[in-house]
């Protein structure tokens, strides 16, 4: 349920009649609320802790770990910001908790709308959710691996949607005249959103790095030589560069040589063939790999040269 529906069906209810019985409603409601966002913020960090052994054992997904720190600072923030001005309408959190069925001033409407409009802690809200979700598409852009305008539309609920009045503030419209009870379930709704967009980033990160990001997990030496060539002319300067390359031995690229799609197998390929005449080959070929996520394919070209000669008979 979108928050701009939840407003309008209290202010449906409020508008008739404050009831024990909407009270009752709203405030098991918000019960309700509080239970899911206590599970997920135990999934954000299981999640989170994940992640963080991730980066250690593969050093290259610390880019994630880092930016889903962030974000969860970023959420972090904004919920206490939110719970802080809860604690301003109801002062006794004990019996917000343990008693709120009894609780006589959960049905005044002058508390909410005095401390949120009033006061401006309606406009507050409003401008520090629209700067979280900023810098959260900020962050997913930055991982290049996320479909950041579908994941924004789909995987975030948290968001202002603004009245189809353009002349009504989206605080007037979500908070005015209506009971702290009703006000406290609209926070703790926004509450919700903000460790669900939390959670869904967090998904996201984790799973760029199981589906898309190589997990490179053999070392080999490796001999390259820039020319190609695996011969040269006396006097002629030979040149190679000696390494240890570090590689993704489950992964599938596509290998070509002139052409010429090449089997691959545990991450590499091998080229065999029978020689069939003396000189000197030049070949060219490319490795081809494709983001999962994005679709985006990264080209790496590369040479093969080799000089075919005959036995010298003695």
């Amino acid at each position: 349920m979108s928050l701009l529906l939840l407003a309008s069906l209290i202010l449906l209810f409020v508008s008739y009649r404050t009831s024990k019985k909407l009270i009752y409603t709203l405030a098991i409601e918000k019960e309700c609320m509080d239970a899911t966002i206590n599970t997920v913020d135990l999934q954000n960090r299981i999640r989170t802790y994940q992640l963080k052994r991730i980066s250690i054992d593969h050093p290259y997904t610390e880019l994630f770990f880092e930016q889903t720190e962030e974000v969860n600072e970023i959420s972090n923030e904004l919920y206490d910001l939110i719970e802080d001005i809860k604690s301003k309408i109801v002062l006794d959190k004990d019996e917000i908790n343990a008693k709120f069925r009894l609780n006589k001033d959960l049905s005044n409407k002058k508390t909410a709308s005095r401390i949120l409009l009033t006061k401006g802690y309606a406009d507050t809200i409003e401008v520090n959710i629209i700067k979280a979700r900023e810098s959260f598409i900020t962050l997913i852009e930055e991982t290049g691996t996320i479909n950041t305008e579908n994941f924004a539309k789909n995987n975030m609920p948290l968001k202002i949607d603004k009245p189809q009045d353009s002349k009504t503030s989206w605080a007037e419209y979500t908070f005015n005249r209506l009971p702290n009870m009703a006000v406290l379930a609209i926070l703790t709704k926004l509450q919700m959103d903000i460790r669900n967009t939390q959670s869904n980033i967090i998904e996201a990160m984790l799973s760029s790095i199981s589906i898309d990001a190589p997990v490179f997990d053999e070392l080999r030496p490796v001999v390259n030589v820039p020319s190609g060539k695996s011969s040269v002319l006396l006097g002629e300067k030979y040149e190679a560069e000696i390494f240890l390359a570090i590689f993704d031995s489950k992964s599938q690229p596509k290998i070509t040589l002139n052409g010429q799609a090449l089997e691959v197998k545990h991450g590499r390929a091998q080229y065999s063939v029978i020689t069939t005449k003396p000189g000197i080959n030049d070949l060219e070929g490319e490795i081809i790999v494709k983001n999962k996520s994005t679709g985006e394919v990264k080209v790496y070209p590369y040479k093969l040269g080799y000089y075919v000669y005959e036995k010298l008979n003695h």
